[in-house]
């Protein structure tokens, strides 16, 4: 991969999108490696040139996308008791409502 051209406002972008859309599992981790390199340098050249908020916010919602096809960090999923939830909802009189009540 050429860092020199992921530098670029539109190039990191390129690389990013082809890996989520990668069919073939043999070629998902390079693509993903690829990704966490352009990202990773581009984010390096927006913080320390003069920082483009909605860029950096773009490269960090990447970063974590990449993160999560290459596995490295697992989505947090949360099982929500719907029997306790439909109690909730018939009861006369409504505790307040807190998430953590139905899991």
């Amino acid at each position: 991969m050429q860092t020199s051209h992921t530098n670029s406002p539109t190039m990191w972008k390129q690389v990013y999108q082809d890996a989520p859309f990668e069919s073939d599992p043999r070629l998902l981790p390079p693509k993903v490696e690829a990704a966490q390199k352009a990202i990773e340098n581009r984010l390096l050249a927006v913080r320390s040139g003069g920082t483009d908020r909605r860029e950096l916010m773009e490269l960090e919602d990447a970063k974590r996308t990449v993160l999560l096809l290459g596995g490295t960090i697992k989505p947090k999923i949360r099982q929500v008791n719907v029997w306790r939830w439909l109690e909730w909802l018939e009861h006369p009189l409504k505790p307040p409502l807190r998430a953590s009540a139905f899991c």
